[in-house]
């Protein structure tokens, strides 16, 4: 095969998983699917802009600290995590598309995977030909790595999309800073898998993999969970099944366009002078342009 053929083959392989997470991810919001268009920026600045910065940082703190350790299990995972983060923040967080808590874990897992597939790449090529080495590391890295990030990245971004229908506060960004340390914890974990564990042996290697991953999905799958039982979306608001989760059919009901229609929970009967979700009932504060609950759209007296 010669040297062409070689790297079309191993750049399709190597982007291939990103693609198909990516589609997973988008396909988990069963409510309010987010503009194409705008997923496909997301993940195109992680695939290049967002691993540019990263690999730049990552090799001045190189120049300082020279263990492999160190910029495995600290610097990457800080580097890497909050950089994917500002792709998010700064290109989807602000936009109207971003209008619910779980638009966060697909925009994160959007980026993560951008920055994985270019990733995936640059460990598959120098490999320099189809060997058992190369399709160990491309089935390591597809069923482990490239998953793993949007994993990270989509838990930071599930509570940054959670912060910003929270009222300004100090647990607003308790929330939405809190979920990007947890991110930087689960990335730290994982790397340092191949640096204390794998040296007990591949099998044992192998078996931390598994365990952490089969830990991840579930928190992951939790996170899709609760956002879609909180969506503004979800006219039922009832809990999905974890078959919901997994992938199984979901009627999609469009919700009504009015929000400000009234309630059709026991916050009817309530005092007018209080403030109270008119979707879910929860207590509003006096400002508040969003339901700390599920995510409603609040509207004033002035209509605005």
């Amino acid at each position: 095969m010669d040297l062409l053929s070689y790297l079309v083959i191993a750049i399709l392989i190597g982007v291939s998983p990103a693609i198909f997470f990516l589609w997973f991810f988008y396909r988990r919001d069963k409510w309010e699917r987010e503009p194409r268009r705008l997923v496909l920026t997301i993940f195109l600045f992680g695939l290049v802009p967002a691993i540019i910065v990263a690999v730049v940082l990552e090799e001045i703190v190189g120049i300082f600290i020279t263990s492999a350790a160190f910029g495995a299990v600290i610097a990457a995972p800080i580097i890497e995590e909050v950089t994917l983060w500002g792709v998010v923040r700064w290109r989807a967080y602000n936009r109207k598309e971003f209008n619910e808590p779980l638009d966060g874990l697909v925009y994160g897992a959007a980026a993560a995977l951008g920055f994985a597939a270019l990733e995936n790449v640059l460990y598959l090529l120098p490999y320099g030909g189809f060997t058992s080495a190369f399709l160990g590391e491309a089935l390591i890295r597809g069923l482990f790595s490239v998953p793993g990030h949007a994993l990270f990245t989509g838990t930071s971004c599930f509570f940054l999309g959670g912060a910003k229908f929270m009222p300004k506060g100090l647990r607003r960004y308790a929330v939405m800073f809190g979920g990007l340390v947890l991110a930087m914890v689960l990335h730290a974990t994982w790397n340092s898998i191949p640096t204390f564990v794998a040296p007990f042996g591949d099998a044992a290697g192998l078996l931390a993999m598994i365990v952490f991953a089969a830990i991840a999905w579930l928190l992951v799958a939790n996170w899709i969970n609760v956002g879609l039982n909180r969506s503004p979306f979800n006219p039922t608001r009832r809990k999905p099944l974890p078959s919901a989760v997994l992938g199984a059919r979901v009627s999609k009901v469009i919700p009504p366009a009015d929000f400000t229609a009234p309630p059709r929970t026991q916050g009817a009967a309530r005092s007018a002078e209080a403030r109270f979700c008119p979707r879910c009932g929860a207590p509003l504060g006096a400002t508040a342009r969003f339901c700390p609950e599920c995510g409603t759209p609040i509207r004033t007296e002035t209509g605005q």
